[in-house]
């Protein structure tokens, strides 16, 4: 998920947009969208910088098999 994207769910979640809304209009499951918010939300709710940050540190922490 591209940080453009993450601005827009956040956008339409301020808005009151459902989950299967937010899907349809960025072209992905439903199932994708309430993961997302569900690994990045906190107490605060839904900030697409911090759930970037996140993601970014979940990319580079993952295990990667070597040759």
């Amino acid at each position: 998920m591209t940080q453009a994207q993450r601005y827009q769910i956040s956008a339409l979640l301020t808005v009151g947009r459902s989950q299967r809304q937010i899907a349809d209009t960025l072209g992905c499951h439903n199932t994708t969208i309430n993961r997302e918010i569900r690994r990045n939300s906190d107490a605060m709710g839904y900030d697409p910088d911090q759930a970037h940050r996140r993601s970014e540190r979940r990319r580079t922490s993952a295990y990667k098999a070597h040759k």
